[in-house]
């Protein structure tokens, strides 16, 4: 019974991440669609292989069980990253307009001192 259900819903959500995965390959994201796209596919994945750990244990095969649990856990841990990558890039862009002046007067004033200065040369016409 539980066999029964499990396996479409891993061939599905199985299917499903890999069109979403083979998409992001050829599609022109930006960074955050990107990352927002990684982490749908890990919760994907993680479906599938969820459903598939819940087929495997139905029919009593120990190898697959296994595979399905790495898959599981390796899904987690992803979607885990992601989460946290998305979080940190979320913090950098919310330091406000202050800070954003702090940066932009640095910027403003690293250039200025990469700037070549005048070196001393003899005055035309030279000096008597």
């Amino acid at each position: 019974m539980i066999a029964d259900v499990a396996l479409p819903i891993c061939f599905i959500a199985g299917g499903i991440g890999w069109a979403f995965q083979i998409w992001t390959w050829f599609a022109h994201l930006g960074v955050e669609q990107k990352a927002q796209m990684e982490c749908w596919l890990a919760v994907l994945f993680g479906i599938a292989a969820l459903a598939g750990l819940i087929w495997a244990l139905a029919i009593h095969n120990r190898a697959l069980t296994i595979w399905m649990a790495v898959n599981v856990a390796l899904s987690v841990g992803s979607w885990i990253h992601n989460n946290r990558k998305r979080r940190k890039k979320r913090a950098h862009r919310a330091l406000g307009a202050k800070s954003r002046a702090r940066v932009a007067a640095l910027v403003r004033k690293a250039r200025e001192t990469a700037k070549p200065r005048p070196s001393l040369r003899p005055a035309p016409g030279g000096a008597s």
